[in-house]
């Protein structure tokens, strides 16, 4: 009776793993179907932006909305109550993504919130995976639409005054870094410029000192207080192509309002010109829009 008990036990045990391995089988099966069917999808429709609005500043709406529009990339027909999956920044580091459907027409129109933070994002738009599978979203964010996101920072209505020393290839301070000022300046800034408490005994204070000095004076006339150093790597050398030039630079950012520091970051840039001359102003000029670039959309 007990051996009759295990033969009937072995054969029901057997059964139930053939069952299980069927149906993982047959979900595998299931599975690579449905993403097949979904990289088939993508090549059947076209998804553009045909409206995306100019950068906006922090605290203020985007001029326009982002429209996107879906068709049958064969007959051009709107492709209705499509699913899409779109995505836009949320904060200056984190996007959000949601699913959303076209509407009768086939477009989707997409109000951008009011950003508190300045951005350099990207609002996309692709056909919704309905997976989290990686190759499925890469592919769908390959064959879908984007547009900037851009937000800037708001030092052209706040103002900015500047405490950032350029030293000599002999790495000893020699003069106020004049580059940042001319770039922000093309960013519509007009109320920039160097600290009134600025002087080159003043550097390696502390930050905290140079800023009450200088909000003693200034009161809330600025919104930022922009400091730090511009540095030669090593001195400009002369090589086969010309005059080799590499500079360096920290920098941080405190806020007038409270004199918290609230952001920080370093910069680096090289070049080769045929004079000397040339060298050390190109990679000033450019270390001045790569920081001013940067700084508009993280401020």
């Amino acid at each position: 009776m007990k051996k009759r008990n295990l033969f009937i036990a072995i054969i029901i045990s057997i059964f139930l793993t053939a069952c299980s391995s069927t149906k993982v089988n047959t979900d595998q099966a299931n599975s690579k179907s449905a993403d097949t069917a979904f990289l088939n999808l993508l090549t059947t429709v076209k998804i553009e932006m045909v409206q995306s609005p100019a950068p906006t500043t922090k605290g203020k709406m985007f001029s326009k909305q982002f429209i996107v529009s879906v068709k049958n990339s064969q007959t051009s027909e709107p492709m209705q109550n499509f699913s899409l999956t779109i995505s836009y920044p949320v904060s200056a580091d984190e996007n959000k993504t949601e699913n959303v459907r076209t509407n009768s027409d086939g477009t989707y129109i997409f109000d951008a919130p009011v950003c508190n933070f300045a951005v350099n994002g990207k609002f996309l738009a692709y056909a919704n995976p309905n997976s989290k599978k990686q190759n499925l979203i890469d592919a769908a964010v390959q064959s879908g639409a984007s547009a900037d996101f851009f937000v800037r920072s708001d030092i052209p209505e706040k103002g900015a005054i500047l405490f950032i020393y350029e030293y000599d290839e002999k790495n000893k301070p020699a003069r106020n870094f004049y580059n940042l000022i001319s770039e922000f300046q093309k960013y519509g800034c007009k109320k920039v410029g160097n600290a009134p408490v600025n002087d080159e005994s003043d550097i390696g204070k502390s930050i905290e000192s140079l800023y009450k000095r200088n909000k003693e004076i200034v009161n809330d006339e600025f919104g930022y207080f922009i400091g730090g150093t511009v540095k030669y790597v090593k001195p400009i050398e002369k090589n086969e192509n010309g005059f080799y030039c590499a500079l360096t630079a920290e920098i941080w950012v405190v806020d007038m309002t409270n004199g918290k520091e609230i952001y920080r970051n370093s910069y680096s840039c090289e070049t080769t010109q045929p004079k000397w001359e040339k060298a050390a102003s190109k990679c000033k000029e450019d270390l001045g829009k790569i920081i001013a670039d940067d700084l508009i959309y993280k401020l």
